[in-house]
């Protein structure tokens, strides 16, 4: 479900939607090689095909010499064209980053233009360093292409000079430059810019440490924030989003570490992240959920709503129903184990937490003594919900700093749903079709799935526990 290629590493995703196939294209890492364009495709969001290289790096003196960066596609009169960044490092002849352009006729093979660069930086306005991340869409009301270009703007402070630069064209050919779209004067670039226009609203998607969005009423802003900004944690980068005609997709990475350790520092590329639908929200702010077609692939059912849980209690009190678990202990930690989990699988649920809850939520792949594992946490008084792991007795309790946390709405009494997504060394969680939060898993491939409450009372409702068959 989570793509990678077996001689590489899933960057930067460029996804297209055509004849009833996602299409992913992705920046490919490859130790002690420049960066290229890879393609895979899905019917169905879960299984995915490797298809040839889409574009490889040019030759010396080329715009694209040392890499071709992230951009976007687009169709017209049935030619499809992919605009992209050339990345160079003989500043003699281009900047180190410009925009290119390359067609097809199918999607697959794909023929650079002999015009290439098409687009550079106006010194005008901008500066020559981090001209890139293209995406080219159709603006109707002016009769013209619009090209959004990741940039940075000359007349402010180094680190908030970021930009998003337009340029516009009417015929995908030739190209004007002209000034930035927004200058939030806050970010050192915003990678990856990305526009769409959902239940009356613009909505500009850019990635700064986290994938991020602004909402607009119009293309001339302002371009304002929500208070949860970002959809997800920094582990799930530089996505990007596609209409299939029916809904909006979300798609990113997760990143990698270095090896393969919990302990080791993030590395750029990794696994393909399952696709996120983004939802509106009744105040106008984004949310993401996830796809049923990903949930409909974990068939094996191991629990669900309405049989008995089989569960093994290890502290405090607990009473079951028909697919629920209702656990306390108001002056400690309580904990129960639920029987015959998989190593992986998809665990959903109703997670009710009562006003004196300290924390609240599961324990995963932990040892037979729970000396080590995983914890994700709903914490209502920080108002986040975390990801920790810990290598001796009581860690996760003793040690309250996540790896990974992410805001969250948490009221007393309030149901939170809970999707839960475990397979290799990924772990994808969804709350509330808001939020979804995403992390690796190095260390521990195999252990116990928990359930617990730190001080006070919680009910895990509907319990469904499922593995892909």
């Amino acid at each position: 479900m989570h793509f990678k290629p077996a001689d590489g590493y899933v960057g930067d995703l460029i996804p297209y939607y055509w004849n009833e196939e996602y299409h992913a294209f992705y920046l490919k890492r490859q130790e002690d090689r420049d960066l290229f364009w890879a393609h895979v495709v899905s019917r169905d969001l879960v299984h995915w095909i490797e298809l040839p290289t889409a574009l490889d790096v040019g030759g010396p003196g080329s715009p694209d010499a040392n890499g071709c960066w992230t951009g976007s596609v687009i169709e017209n009169e049935g030619i499809f064209h992919i605009f992209y960044t050339g990345h160079n490092k003989d500043r003699s002849k281009y900047p180190p980053q410009t925009i290119c352009h390359a067609t097809s006729l199918d999607l697959i093979h794909w023929k650079k233009d002999s015009s290439n660069p098409i687009v550079v930086p106006d010194p005008k306005w901008y500066e020559e360093d981090d001209w890139r991340d293209p995406h080219v869409f159709w603006n109707e009301k002016e009769a013209r292409y619009w090209m959004l270009i990741c940039a940075r703007v000359k007349d402010a402070p180094t680190p908030r000079r970021g930009c998003v630069a337009v340029a516009k064209s009417p015929d995908l050919e030739h190209w004007t430059v002209y000034p930035p779209l927004w200058t939030p004067y806050s970010v050192y670039t915003p990678e990856c810019p990305d526009l769409f226009r959902l239940q009356g609203r613009w909505y500009l998607i850019f990635s700064y440490l986290r994938t991020r969005y602004r909402a607009a009423e119009s293309l001339k802003g302002p371009w304002l924030r929500y208070p949860v900004e970002s959809f997800d944690c920094t582990p799930f980068y530089a996505a990007k989003t596609v209409s299939d005609e029916h809904r909006r997709l979300l798609l990113g990475w997760i990143a990698s570490k270095e090896g393969e350790q919990d302990e080791g520092k993030w590395r750029w590329g990794g696994h393909m992240a399952v696709p996120r639908e983004i939802t509106a929200q009744p105040d106008g702010s984004l949310g993401v959920r996830c796809p049923e077609e990903i949930v409909e692939a974990f068939r094996k059912v191991t629990i669900q709503p309405g049989m008995p849980v089989q569960h093994e209690i290890l502290t405090g009190s607990w009473s079951t129903t028909r697919g629920s678990l209702v656990g306390e202990l108001e002056d400690g930690f309580a904990i129960t184990k639920l029987q015959r989990a998989p190593d992986d699988y998809f665990l959903k649920t109703a997670l009710r937490l009562n006003s004196i809850v300290t924390s609240a939520g599961f324990v995963i792949r932990a040892s037979d003594k729970l000396a080590s594992g995983y914890v994700l946490a709903l914490e209502p008084f920080s108002q986040r919900v975390a990801f920790q792991y810990w290598r001796h007795p009581g860690g996760f309790l003793e040690d309250p700093q996540p790896c990974v946390e992410q805001s969250l709405d948490i009221r007393p009494g309030q149901p939170v749903e809970c999707k839960i997504i475990v397979e290799g060394t990924i772990l994808e969680a969804f709350f509330d079709e808001e939020i979804s939060l995403s992390t690796r898993m190095y260390n521990h491939r195999k252990g116990q799935l928990c359930l617990f409450v730190d001080n006070g009372q919680a009910k895990f409702d509907n319990l469904h526990l499922a593995e892909m068959v």
